[in-house]
């Protein structure tokens, strides 16, 4: 009798990153279910006979999801396995989320140029190591000096 070798499938990182997303977008389904739905993470650990810990470890992503965990979690919310893996609420997020930071950012740019415009500088004079303020001339545009007013 010969021994045939089995056959030895190698996971790219490409899979492994296709994996992970699933699991992520699992994760979210699983808490925007539970928004909506009013659970807690001590009602699903008594769903899958865990502690509220582990429940939090789960769905923070520091322990791996199972399928029997996914089946009974979609039970409990009362949704499809389908549903826990549709990318549709995940996807929306993160458009929200970049939508979000893009006016962010946009804010904080008008910021910078409206406080750069405003805020007077102050220094030290060196001669007389006192406060003084450097403020805007609008005569011709060049910084004049000036003691600040307290």
């Amino acid at each position: 009798m010969t021994m045939i070798d089995p056959v030895q499938v190698k996971g790219t990182s490409r899979d492994e990153e296709d994996a992970d997303y699933a699991e992520n977008i699992i994760r979210y389904n699983i808490q925007h279910y539970m928004n909506l739905r009013g659970m807690t993470h001590n009602d699903l650990a008594k769903v899958l006979h865990v502690s509220r810990g582990s429940v939090s470890q789960m769905l923070s992503g520091y322990s791996r999801l199972k399928f029997r965990q996914i089946f009974l979690i979609a039970r409990a919310l009362d949704v499809s396995i389908d549903d826990l893996l549709s990318s549709k609420y995940y996807l929306q997020a993160e458009e929200n989320l970049r939508m979000q930071m893009e006016e962010r950012m946009r804010q904080m740019e008008k910021k910078r140029h409206d406080v750069a415009d405003v805020l007077p500088r102050f220094f030290v004079m060196p001669e007389t190591n006192q406060l003084a303020l450097r403020a805007p001339n609008s005569q011709n545009g060049r910084l004049a000096l000036g003691a600040p007013e307290c």
